[in-house]
């Protein structure tokens, strides 16, 4: 299998499997019920990241994402906007 092949085979697992929590978020009825959905997803992530990765490793991943963030979201710089703090 060549590496594109296997990164369509990847995304195609990751859309099945996000299904039943695309459906959950629909149910949702407000933005408290997403907040509350989207906190314990991610605790959830964070015990599925420690038991597969060990602490260190999901520490890393999740530094790894949140630099993401940074760098997508917020404006050059890395500062949050006054109005947004």
């Amino acid at each position: 299998m060549t590496p594109e092949q296997q990164k369509r085979k990847t995304i195609q697992r990751m859309e099945e499997l996000m299904r039943p929590i695309d459906r959950q978020i629909m149910m949702c009825d407000n933005v408290e019920d997403v907040l509350m959905l989207a906190s314990n997803m991610l605790v959830t992530a964070k015990g599925i990241y420690v038991q597969n990765l060990g602490g260190a490793g999901a520490k890393e991943l999740f530094q790894r994402m949140t630099d993401e963030i940074d760098e997508r979201i917020l404006p050059m710089g890395g500062e949050i906007p006054p109005d947004y703090s």
